[in-house]
């Protein structure tokens, strides 16, 4: 979908005004209709193309998806309230559009362990598993912060992710325990 062709007067703005990056070109808006949400990003939002590895923040170059989808682990079980993405006019990817569904008061342990098998198989990790970031349409569980930045598993720093990533308060406990005890076989 082309960012040209949303008509944003027939959408509901529901950004929320304490997001990162509020009024900068950093910027981030979301849209939503009775049955879609529109997440749009400014042209100098970068949230899209950062990583974590070895306890810092990298960029990711030559992404032609979110770098998620470009690493395999939003797959499609994960990722099925995904409808499409939105690029500007030269290609630049912008946004994507989702489904609406219903946050869960708990994420189900068998959606984690999912999540957890693709973190090890495609060597990345979501930073930040919360019933806010999943929506349940129907029986389907689906991610809904695709440009969440995600953090290297080969180079997982714990000390860096409980203050920036995938081991902060807010994140399912499940999803982190398996990646602490994870990190702990493979050093061993």
């Amino acid at each position: 979908m082309l960012l040209s062709d949303i008509d944003f007067s027939g959408l509901t703005d529901c950004t929320d005004p304490n997001r990162w990056g509020a009024g900068t070109t950093q910027d981030r808006r979301m849209f939503r209709t009775n049955d879609r949400y529109y997440k749009v990003w400014g042209e100098h939002f970068v949230a899209r193309t950062v990583a974590a590895v070895g306890g810092k923040f990298v960029t990711v170059r030559n992404l032609k998806l979110l770098h998620g989808f470009d690493t395999g682990l939003f797959l499609p079980e994960l990722s099925g309230a995904l409808e499409e993405f939105i690029y500007d006019p030269v290609g630049i990817l912008r946004g994507y559009v989702t489904r609406r569904g219903e946050h869960p008061a708990v994420i189900p342990d068998d959606f984690v362990d999912r999540l957890f098998g693709a973190t090890v198989q495609s060597g990345w990790v979501f930073s930040d598993l919360k019933t806010g970031n999943v929506i349940r349409i129907g029986d389907m569980y689906s991610l809904i912060d695709f440009d969440t930045h995600l953090s290297s598993l080969a180079a997982f720093d714990p000390e860096f992710e409980r203050k920036s990533g995938s081991l902060r308060d807010h994140v399912i406990t499940r999803y982190k325990d398996r990646l602490l005890d994870h990190i702990g076989k493979q050093k061993r």
